[in-house]
């Protein structure tokens, strides 16, 4: 009885269950990613569909995929230096794309400035009985 209680207290700061707690520390470590494996490891019905624990941690998994994601950018920022060094290793455009996506999604964003590459000038036309006057704008 007193297992029970502990179980299904949920803690404040989180508002999950010390179970579900658990689930999202396997589902990113020990399981990969594979909820089915993260929910038997943490102790859940195998009756239960995965589909029930999605939608009831939803936010915490997007959450925690976020930090996971910010996590990686280390190792993806220092893949692309290690191409840089060593440009001749199997797969250089593949680690370039996947480094720049977990940078990208990690927070870690390209900075692009605007540049004025093209000076136009703006013509005031008068009154249709004089000169017209050009005003060069550069």
């Amino acid at each position: 009885m007193t297992n029970d209680l502990v179980e299904n207290l949920k803690n404040p700061q989180t508002g999950l269950t010390p179970r579900e707690e658990e689930f999202l520390d396997l589902l990113f470590d020990k399981c990969q990613g594979n909820v089915r494996a993260a929910m038997d490891d943490a102790g859940f019905p195998k009756s239960m569909p995965t589909s029930h624990i999605t939608r009831l941690l939803g936010k915490h998994i997007k959450e925690r995929t976020k930090e996971y994601l910010v996590a990686a950018s280390s190792q993806a920022a220092l893949s692309l230096v290690n191409v840089l060094t060593n440009p001749n290793v199997p797969g250089t455009n593949n680690i370039i794309s996947a480094s720049r996506d977990i940078l990208d999604r990690g927070g870690v964003f390209k900075e692009e400035a605007v540049h004025v590459t093209e000076v136009r000038n703006m013509f005031i036309l008068p009154a249709k009985d004089s000169e017209p006057l050009v005003i060069d704008h550069e």
